[in-house]
């Protein structure tokens, strides 16, 4: 995989932003700007140029009611929904009118209710033409009852969460960023869905937690996200599972707009934790590579809650310092936390030498990776970059580049040497 690069914004691009924003649609602008049209997104809050969120209009829901289940969310965007997000679109049809990209034929909805126990989701669905998420989904909807709601389908390790370490910490910040939590009376499900190109970090999590199951792949054509994206997720039903990750990493239903900081104390296991969630909802990479490896810069960036990115933050400083030092003298100006279009949901960046300290004391630890963003083409340049800066890093950063990424874990002696068993 290659290199994730930013390309800097010129001025002809914000004058034509500028000068377009009350005319065209995000999506409008960045195929003429050949970006995404998050970025064009991005870049008008930046730029102070956001639009105030605002009720949908009669004329808005009529045009989804009628047009959701027979369109795609970019042809409705292109065409009338101009100046709403894809999330916003999805989360109005599914929630509000109840519609949903996967159309259940009155036949197999009656098959489902006629059900008054369902054996599993995956061997019910398979008889109805459904996948087992799909049809998951359906039953919960209907509040209907499954045999696996019970008495679980495979085996699974009860107490994985009980206890704090490097390996629970990392996937609970992965479960924190794209695991789903469903409980009530009848059931008790954590959830963890990604794309079906990381299913090695699935499967890592299948052998880590003692699963006795499969993961299971779908296409995601209802909810939120990118329709038509091959997910793999798996479903864990375990009432252990759902107290555990309450009590010790505050993860709980509907925690996207909810979510707080965990309750660890060690140091080791805290940036286990930030790891984890930065893989599930961050990124990271280099900016503006160059032959001569001069113009290198790295960066991380990671979104939440005000009060996850706010303790992650205080980590940083408290571990990294505030601001890029170097004999006295401020090389970077301080990282600030930024809020999103979205309610409740904001950003928070890293860069420089701050970033690839950070980065390097990461991979360094005891802990699973995902293959697809800790690729060896992105480690060589960090290494290349810490290794030719001397007077800033005391220790050489080598990568055994012989061994996956995804797999270095095993080595448990490779942790950082900052952060190795110190309490805070």
């Amino acid at each position: 995989m290659n290199i994730t690069i930013k390309r800097r914004w010129t001025n002809q691009e914000d004058s034509f932003i500028k000068e377009n924003f009350s005319i065209l649609s995000y999506l409008q602008i960045a195929e003429k700007l050949n970006r995404t049209r998050k970025s064009i997104a991005h870049r008008t809050i930046v730029l102070g140029l956001s639009i105030p969120i605002s009720n949908w209009s009669k004329e808005e829901d009529d045009y989804l009611k009628n047009n959701y289940q027979n369109k795609t969310i970019k042809e409705m965007q292109l065409e009338f929904l101009t100046k709403r997000s894809e999330d916003s679109i999805n989360q109005r049809a599914n929630k509000t009118f109840n519609l949903f990209k996967i159309h259940w034929t009155p036949e197999q909805l009656e098959l489902l209710r006629n059900k008054s126990e369902i054996e599993s989701c995956e061997s019910f669905g398979k008889k109805i033409g459904k996948s087992e998420c799909a049809t998951y989904q359906m039953i919960a909807k209907l509040g209907l009852r499954t045999r696996a709601n019970e008495v679980g389908k495979y085996t699974i390790n009860d107490d994985f969460f009980n206890e704090i370490n490097p390996l629970s910490s990392f996937y609970a910040g992965w479960l924190a960023a794209d695991g789903c939590v469903y409980t009530n009376k009848n059931k008790n499900l954590v959830q963890l869905s990604l794309q079906s190109g990381d299913v090695d970090i699935i499967e890592k999590f299948i052998k880590d937690i003692n699963y006795g199951g499969k993961p299971q792949f779908f296409r995601n054509d209802y909810g939120f996200g990118k329709p038509g994206i091959q997910k793999v997720s798996i479903s864990i039903y375990s009432k252990k599972w759902v107290e555990d990750l309450n009590k010790n990493f505050n993860i709980g239903p509907r925690k996207s707009l909810t979510l707080l900081p965990p309750n660890i104390y060690d140091i080791l296991n805290k940036l286990c934790y930030i790891c984890g969630a930065t893989e599930g909802d961050g990124c990271f990479g280099l900016h503006n590579i160059s032959e001569t490896n001069k113009n290198i810069h790295p960066y991380i960036n990671i979104s939440g809650t005000q009060e996850l990115l706010n303790w992650i933050k205080l980590f940083y400083d408290k571990f990294y310092g505030e601001q890029a030092l170097y004999n006295n003298k401020v090389l970077a100006k301080p990282n600030h936390i930024k809020k999103c279009i979205d309610k409740n949901v904001y950003q928070y960046t890293v860069s420089g030498l701050r970033a690839a300290k950070i980065l390097r004391d990461m991979y360094n630890l005891p802990i699973p990776k995902l293959a697809r963003k800790w690729n060896k083409e992105f480690l060589i340049k960090l290494s290349e970059y810490i290794n030719a800066r001397p007077e800033y890093y005391k220790e050489k950063f080598d990568i055994p580049l012989d061994i996956p990424p995804s797999q270095s874990y095993n080595n448990q002696n490779n942790q950082p040497e900052q952060i190795n068993g110190t309490q805070t």
